[in-house]
């Protein structure tokens, strides 16, 4: 409540400063109002700059995946830690090998760029082991150098034994996609459940389906991907750095991305954004009542409500889930930012592994940190505070 006062108080005392100060009257000068600690955080809006190769990838990758359904809208029950990838897909956990296997690498190593879109059953919170049965699902789509490319790709052949199975690696068994009899599709029964695998060769992109969806979904997702292609123009290679970063102007208020992740930045299409929520379905109904028109990302992520109101239901939507699903957590302090909220989350209860999240709102925007260290997490909401809270 002192904090809240005091920049009232400060507020009304500049804008008497700027037209009919009385003489005599004592003036508060702003730079006594207690700000909130930042480090060493830029307090300014920041220059997204312009997009490299590697930018311009990811952005193409955006593009084509906003034109993706909510995976929930096919299967209810996967809502949960929802994720999203683009760009080229060649590195680490991000690549097409990871994803769908040595086999589908092969077949699609001269895809020049595509998405991921992956989320599970399983509540965010909860302990889990090689052996936890769980549904899941990952889709996405590959754009390859032209449609005769995309069809040579799709073959038999994906259903061939993987190079690195071994003896306990069960065997792909064809099954069939409804209305889809091009599609190349087979499932494989491990202990910890049976993923339904299909490729589908469509224009010059190859679509593709892995984990829980019953092959009745996968039509469906099918109808709805090929739908939204439809519509898809796609950027050439050698225009993809010409791709606008920031187009809705929000991903300028976001701390700079880390040098680890140099393309998180710019602005997230609504529906990818959505579809990197903890609860898709949760996420949906704040997002939809809070009226966000756009989404900025970098080190931080902002959301753009409708008014201050909307900014604030949307930050207790977010904090009761994050509560529900961490019910272990423990509160961080963060001074001089009205209304924030710091968490400790730990993976699971007891666990050694932690992240330190924040939120807070400042206007009609809502901003989530996170960091390693509760210092740092305290640091970066704070610098998002100072950069936001005067943006109308």
């Amino acid at each position: 409540m002192k904090t809240r006062a005091a920049l009232v108080v400060a507020s009304v005392a500049l804008l008497a400063a700027c037209s009919t100060t009385v003489p005599g009257t004592a003036v508060v000068d702003p730079s006594a109002v207690p700000k909130p600690e930042y480090g060493s955080n830029r307090i300014e809006p920041r220059d997204v700059g312009t997009a490299d190769t590697a930018l311009g990838l990811v952005l193409e990758g955006r593009r084509m995946a906003a034109t993706s359904p909510l995976v929930f809208d096919i299967d209810p029950a996967i809502r949960y830690s929802s994720q999203v990838e683009t760009g080229r897909l060649n590195t680490g956990q991000r690549s097409v090998k990871f994803m769908i296997g040595q086999l589908g690498a092969d077949a699609f190593r001269d895809h020049e760029v595509g998405f991921f879109i992956g989320a599970s059953d399983q509540k965010p919170g909860v302990r889990s082991s090689s052996t936890t049965k769980s549904r899941g699902i990952t889709v996405g789509v590959l754009r390859m150098p032209s449609p005769a490319r995309a069809a040579a790709a799709v073959t038999v052949g994906l259903r061939g034994r993987e190079p690195d199975a071994d003896a306990e690696t069960p065997e792909k068994k064809t099954i069939s996609i409804p209305g889809y009899d091009k599609a190349i599709a087979y499932s494989q029964a491990f202990k910890t459940g049976t993923p339904n695998v299909a490729f589908l060769a469509y224009k010059q992109f190859v679509i593709f389906s892995y984990g829980s969806f019953s092959p009745v979904q996968i039509q469906r997702y099918f109808d709805e991907q090929t739908k939204g292609l439809d519509g898809f123009t796609p950027t050439p290679v050698d225009k993809l750095t010409t791709l606008p970063v920031d187009d809705s102007g929000v991903a300028k208020y976001t701390l700079p991305p880390s040098t680890e992740d140099p393309t998180r930045t710019g602005t997230l299409p609504i529906t990818v954004a959505l579809q990197n929520q903890l609860d898709v379905t949760s996420a949906k109904k704040a997002f939809d009542d809070a009226g966000v028109d756009a989404v900025g990302v970098g080190n931080s992520t902002v959301y753009r409500a409708k008014d201050a109101a909307a900014a604030v239901r949307m930050q207790k939507s977010f904090v009761d889930d994050v509560r529900s699903f961490y019910s272990t957590n423990t509160p961080i302090a963060a001074k001089n930012i009205p209304g924030v909220v710091c968490m400790v989350l730990p993976m699971y209860p007891g666990s050694s592994i932690t992240t330190n999240w924040c939120i807070a709102t400042a206007g009609r925007f809502v901003v989530e940190v996170a960091a390693g260290q509760q210092q740092q997490v305290v640091q970066r909401i704070g610098a998002e505070y100072l950069i936001l809270r005067d943006v109308k």
